[in-house]
């Protein structure tokens, strides 16, 4: 089987390279490295509690494959700085259950009211803290990068360029595939636009946050649903913060020098969040970080098939932001699909009656 993975972002790396580890198939990786893709702007947090259940689902499964693989760690530059995710919502049972059997004394929950122990204040009553002792964050390019690395040590094809046609003139798929995946991220929707193929709800949004400097007792990474804001330490006197956007059809390519005052309103509408959570903490001069990135309808990254009437083209993108956390588990799901997809083609063609 051929498969062609279009992007090399952190989704169409990782997916390219549990590809080229299945036997028989023949990967042809093509895109650009492009410095205002999603990847490069990540904050790359990892934990194993999502308010989404399937997300949650491929969020635990990444984790304890990046803790039981040493060579991934390394590949990511992960580092364990714990999480709190503070949540008015019940947490779903069955999300905290997985968490403690894939990493045993990492959870805990607590009042929200106790997360002033981890150096956020002022949490409304009904809140709850989820404390994971074992989360953290990883560098998302970098593991995209050697992801592509290992693609080409067991053989497959890694190649510069930008696809704008899916088909060639014959007919026939680019790089003459079996089989073609967008994993393009926010390039994903504009690339079907411009074949004249249904984009399947994708659409682009803007993922935008600050590298604050900070003076005072930085806390461990978290996630605030009650005024939306979330972060982590970012070096020495350095806080990464972010709230979520509504920026919708950002083009791809996207950068903070695009919307210079837009990115200032934002800063300002950290700080006074972090006013109210982060009391301790104070905030200086701060670097802008934004990216456009794509979404699906339900928030999650996995193989979408892009209609019937196109078999073998796929999408594997959607996940708007929270990739980092998802894709190594949600890639090896997407190479499974892939596969029996084309074994289904296969044996459809078998049975079709010879004209």
């Amino acid at each position: 089987m051929r498969v062609c993975v279009v992007g090399a972002g952190l989704a169409g790396s990782l997916l390219a390279w549990r590809l080229v580890q299945r036997p028989g198939v023949r990967v042809m990786l093509v895109g650009d490295e492009h410095r205002h893709a999603a990847s490069a702007a990540s904050g790359g947090l990892v934990r194993g509690y999502e308010p989404d259940e399937y997300n949650a689902a491929l969020a635990v499964r990444g984790l304890a494959v990046l803790y039981a693989s040493p060579t991934l760690r390394s590949w990511a530059a992960f580092r364990e700085i714990g999480s709190v995710y503070l949540t008015a919502a019940c947490p779903a049972r069955r999300t905290l259950d997985a968490i403690d059997a894939a990493l045993p004394g990492s959870l805990s929950l607590a009042p929200g009211d106790a997360a002033a122990r981890h150096g956020l204040a002022g949490v409304p009553p009904g809140h709850t803290a989820v404390v994971e002792r074992r989360a953290g964050f990883i560098n998302p390019a970098r593991l995209a990068a050697r992801a592509r690395r290992e693609v080409i040590l067991r053989g497959g094809v890694v190649r510069a360029g930008t696809v704008t046609r899916i088909r060639c003139e014959a007919g026939e798929w680019v790089e003459h595939a079996d089989a073609v995946v967008l994993a393009a991220g926010a390039w994903t929707p504009g690339l079907l636009a411009g074949n004249g193929l249904p984009a399947g709800g994708l659409r682009t949004k803007l993922i935008r946050y600050g590298v604050f400097r900070a003076a005072g007792p930085v806390p461990r990474a978290f996630v605030d649903e009650s005024t939306g804001l979330y972060g982590r330490p970012d070096g020495l006197g350095r806080m990464l913060l972010g709230l979520p956007t509504v920026d919708w059809d950002a083009p791809p390519g996207t950068s903070h020098r695009d919307g210079v005052r837009a990115g200032r309103s934002a800063a300002a509408e950290v700080r006074r969040a972090a006013a109210r959570r982060l009391p301790e903490v104070t905030l200086g001069r701060y670097r802008a970080v934004a990216a456009a990135d794509c979404y699906a309808p339900d928030g999650q990254l996995r193989l979408r098939p892009v209609a019937p009437e196109v078999p073998g083209l796929f999408t594997f993108t959607g996940g708007s932001g929270g990739a980092a956390k998802t894709a190594l588990a949600a890639s090896v799901d997407a190479a499974d699909a892939l596969l029996r997809s084309n074994r289904q083609r296969e044996t459809d063609d078998d049975l079709s009656p010879v004209p």
